[in-house]
Formats: C-alpha cells, sequence, structure tokens
C-alpha cells in the first residue's frame, strides 16, 4: 500500500492511477490524516481490454452536496 500527501499526490496522479490499475491501494493523506483511498473498483477489467487513462474522469466531491444536486 502506498501513502503520500495530497499535494505530492496531485503532482503524481497519472502514476497513482497506474499503481491502483495494477491492484495497489493507494492512501493519499492531509495534514498527516488519511482521506482518500484510491483502489481498483473492479478487478476483471484487464479480462474486458485495457484502459485508456487519457479517458478517465476523477471526480472528487462531497456527498452532502452531490445529494442536493441530484434533488
Amino acid at each position: 500500500m502506498r501513502q503520500l500527501n495530497i499535494n505530492r499526490a496531485d503532482s503524481q496522479l497519472m502514476e497513482l492511477i497506474h499503481a491502483a490499475l495494477n491492484g495497489e491501494d493507494v492512501i493519499i493523506t492531509e495534514a498527516g490524516h488519511p482521506v482518500l483511498k484510491l483502489v481498483l473498483v473492479d478487478p476483471g477489467w484487464r479480462r474486458r481490454g485495457a484502459v485508456n487513462t487519457a479517458q478517465l474522469d476523477i471526480i472528487i466531491g462531497d456527498s452532502e452536496q452531490t445529494e442536493a444536486e441530484d434533488k
């Protein structure tokens, strides 16, 4: 498992995405506290074909805000 602060993660995002695509869990911290975990959601994706990381959409949001927008 890889762990790094949010500023460093920002500058290494593509490397972290590739690590997650290879099955590695990535923990992102802020002020020394874990705040995000980047993990591979579907381990079977390799059987269906490669992922073009240039087309990935990354969404980080507040669940309360998302719920409010859905209403």
